[in-house]
């Protein structure tokens, strides 16, 4: 969480392209957690590529913040797919 955070207020601070690497390198760290357990790092990995999306639409990178933020989205609802596959009353 600490490279999102930092990303974040790096932003903040006007510092946005510091700020874009930090939430680059959060997202290249939670691709691998994710890919190694899902469950566990998909919910993660989701709000670093929203965050990343934010960050690109500021730096003026309108298609690549429209991919995360569309990648975010796909990774959201499989996290929602697998919920519901746990849930009582799937069953």
């Amino acid at each position: 969480m600490s490279l999102n955070n930092l990303s974040v207020d790096l932003g903040d601070a006007g510092r946005r392209d510091e700020g874009l690497a930090a939430i680059e390198e959060a997202v290249e760290v939670r691709r691998r957690l994710a890919t190694a357990n899902p469950a566990a790092y998909e919910p993660d990995l989701a709000s670093s590529l929203n965050n990343l999306s934010l960050r690109l639409g500021d730096a003026g990178r309108g298609d690549e913040a429209e991919r995360a933020r569309s990648e975010a989205h796909d990774v959201e609802d499989r996290e929602k797919r697998r919920r519901r596959g746990r849930s009582p009353k799937s069953a």
